[in-house]
C-alpha cells in the first residue's frame, strides 16, 4: 500500500481526522468510501489506496438519492458552521 495523502484534493488543508456519520469512532474511512472536507466542504472519494481524491461526475452517478442528499446536507451544515 502507498503512502496515504494527508491533505485534502480540493483546498490542499491537512487532514488530521475523520469521523465517521454515525459517530462510531471505532470506523474509519476505507477505499470507496466518501469524506466531506472540514475545511472546503468538497466531497472526497478514498481510493484503492485509502488516499483521498476529488469526486468525479460517474463517482456521483452511482450514488443513491438518499446519500446525495446526506452529502447535500452534510455539506449545508459544515458551510454554516463557518459563517458563525
Amino acid at each position: 500500500m502507498e503512502k496515504q495523502i494527508d491533505h485534502c484534493p480540493h483546498c490542499d488543508e491537512r487532514l488530521g481526522a475523520s469521523t465517521c456519520i454515525d459517530s462510531n469512532p471505532k470506523l474509519q474511512p476505507g477505499p470507496g468510501d466518501l469524506s466531506l472536507c472540514y475545511y472546503c466542504s468538497e466531497i472526497m472519494i478514498h481510493d484503492e489506496d485509502n488516499n483521498p481524491r476529488k469526486v468525479v461526475k460517474e463517482d456521483l452517478e452511482e450514488l443513491d438519492e438518499e446519500t446525495l442528499e446526506l452529502l447535500s446536507t452534510a455539506q449545508d451544515q459544515l458551510r454554516s458552521n463557518d459563517e458563525d
